[in-house]
Order: structure tokens, then C-alpha cells, then sequence
């Protein structure tokens, strides 16, 4: 029953971060640069799990989702989300995401990250010109960008994460 309703919840909020993503953001760029909302979702994905399947299962098919509405690419994101998921389940301290700082810095670094391979990516099959400086722009505006959103993100899921974190806390004192 606990994993359906993480599924629901789920479903909704991918719905949710897709508007918000066409409609908010893509009207709201920073020199021409909207965040990928995407990373932020797998992180929290990630992060509200109680296992390690289900949200690489969900987030595959929301990637092919994601890839079928913005990506140039079928299958990319579904492969960028997965790794997230998977890295954040590993090896994500649930101490240091329970505090705002934390989480930001984590979506930060993630987004970094995805946004090297994103561009990495398109490098190498597209024709594009590659230049530096645009190149380094793109990631550090797009991770600043998530890193504030996750600022604004984070109070709405803090008190689920905290709840989760010492209910885990307290199954692990007793085995």
C-alpha cells in the first residue's frame, strides 16, 4: 500500500514539475537559460523512496516521457535520471539532505554534473560548435538556478524527509 501511494504521489508530482516547466520557467530564463527541473525531481524522487527499484523504475519512464516532451534525444534523460536516482540512493547521506544546505548543495552538484553530460552528449551527436565559454555558462547558470529553486523547494518536503529519516533511524537501533 506504502508503494502505490508513492507511485500516486509520484505521478503527480511529475505532472506538476512538467507545467511548471513549460508554463513558469520557460517564460522565466536567466540569459536565456531555464533550470532542469528534472534533476531536482530525481533527487527528491530519490530521496522519498523506501527502496531502490521503484524510483528507477518510475524515473526510466518518466525520462522517456520527459525525452518524448523537450528532449532531442529518446532516451537520454531517462539514462540522466537513472543515474541520479541510483548515485542519490547509494551513496546520499540522509543526514546532510534533512538540512536546506545540504540538499541544495546536493542538487547543485547533481545538476553540475548532468549538465556536463547533457552537453557532452549533444557534443558529440549533433554538429554543434563547441565553445568554452557558453559551455561553462550554460552549466553554472542552470545548477545556480536549481540550486535557489531547491531554496524555495526544500521547506515544503523537509518535514516528510525528517519524519522518514528518523522513522529509519529508529528501525536501524533496533535490528
Amino acid at each position: 500500500m506504502q508503494n502505490i501511494k508513492y507511485i500516486v504521489v509520484a505521478i503527480i508530482l511529475f505532472m506538476l514539475f512538467i507545467v511548471l516547466q513549460v508554463n513558469i520557467f520557460s517564460n522565466l530564463p536567466i540569459l536565456g537559460i531555464i533550470p532542469n527541473l528534472f534533476v531536482i525531481f530525481s533527487v527528491y524522487l530519490a530521496i522519498f523512496s523506501n527502496d531502490k527499484i521503484t524510483p528507477s523504475i518510475l524515473i526510466i519512464l518518466f525520462g522517456f516521457i520527459f525525452d518524448i516532451c523537450f528532449g532531442n534525444f529518446i532516451g537520454l534523460y531517462s539514462l540522466l535520471g537513472f543515474s541520479i536516482v541510483a548515485i542519490t540512493t547509494n551513496f546520499c547521506n540522509s543526514f546532510s539532505v534533512e538540512h536546506k544546505i545540504g540538499m541544495m548543495s546536493y542538487v547543485f552538484i547533481a545538476t553540475f554534473l548532468s549538465e556536463i553530460f547533457l552537453g557532452l552528449i549533444h557534443l558529440f551527436l549533433t554538429d554543434m560548435q563547441f565553445i568554452l565559454s557558453e559551455f561553462v555558462t550554460i552549466v553554472l547558470i542552470t545548477s545556480i538556478y536549481n540550486f535557489i529553486l531547491t531554496l524555495l523547494i526544500h521547506p515544503i518536503f523537509s518535514g516528510y524527509i525528517k519524519e522518514k529519516n528518523s522513522s529509519s533511524n529508529l528501525l536501524r537501533r533496533y535490528r
